[in-house]
């Protein structure tokens, strides 16, 4: 079927043709979509305007009642200190060992041929795995 347009010269098929209409509603559609999506953006942005407006004011109130006693400084312990337990949380400390050696390298052996069995009674693997005693070795503890 061939159709004729001020000088143009369209060649369709029967199936089509009659699909050029269902294009123009797709198109109609998809433009409509588009509106109303460009129209919620705006709402959008305009909420979170408000929003970011909000908060602004309150932390200004907030500035204002903040406690003034609690200083940079005690912030920073704070911190330090979440920090320092955070690096320790899988740290086992074990007290009560002998201490059978007359050396501290010799006892670092025997501690090392001990430790196994302790981490197996308490079901831990040990990977990446270090010890070491704490204190100083005294050779007349047995």
């Amino acid at each position: 079927m061939t159709r004729a347009k001020s000088r143009s010269l369209k060649i369709v098929c029967n199936d089509c043709s009659g699909s050029i209409h269902q294009f123009k509603n797709i198109k109609s559609l998809i433009t409509s979509l588009q509106a109303e999506f460009n129209a919620n953006i705006v709402k959008l942005r305009d909420e979170l305007t408000a929003q970011i407006a909000d908060i602004k004011n309150n932390s200004e109130e907030r500035q204002v009642s903040i406690n003034p006693s609690v200083s940079l400084l005690d912030t920073e312990k704070v911190i330090q200190e979440v920090a320092e337990r955070d690096k320790r949380k899988n740290n086992i400390i074990i007290f009560g060992c002998e201490e059978n050696s007359a050396s501290a390298k010799d006892q670092e052996n025997a501690d090392k041929d001990h430790l196994p069995n302790i981490l197996q009674t308490l079901n831990i693997t040990e990977d990446n795995l270090s010890f070491y005693r704490l204190g100083k070795f005294d050779p007349s503890k047995k």
